[in-house]
């Protein structure tokens, strides 16, 4: 789900859904979609997740005892947001 703030008077946050735009992680011959309620059938989904972070970094704790086992599996993001430079604001930039 992605959501676009519109400060406009017409109204408030315009939501679009992407269904076939997601994140999955594969380890150890298994794979799971870093989401918790896929919308599209057969996917497997990832026990919970934590959110942690504020502007601009953003941090997910995966949690999936299936998945990682043992291991700690985070994903980092960070969004550039710049005043009146649409270019610059729309590059995010992910890390595993």
């Amino acid at each position: 789900e992605w959501t676009i703030a519109n400060a406009s008077p017409g109204g408030a946050a315009k939501i679009q859904e992407y269904p076939e735009a997601f994140f999955a992680a594969r380890l150890r011959g298994q794979t799971r979609v870093l989401q918790t309620h896929p919308k599209l059938a057969g996917l497997e989904a990832v026990a919970s997740m934590t959110y942690s972070g504020s502007y601009p970094v953003s941090r997910l704790d995966i949690n999936d005892p299936g998945l990682v086992g043992s291991s700690l599996m985070q994903l980092y993001g960070f969004s550039a947001y710049k005043v009146n430079d649409m270019e610059t604001s729309a590059r995010p930039a992910i890390s595993f």
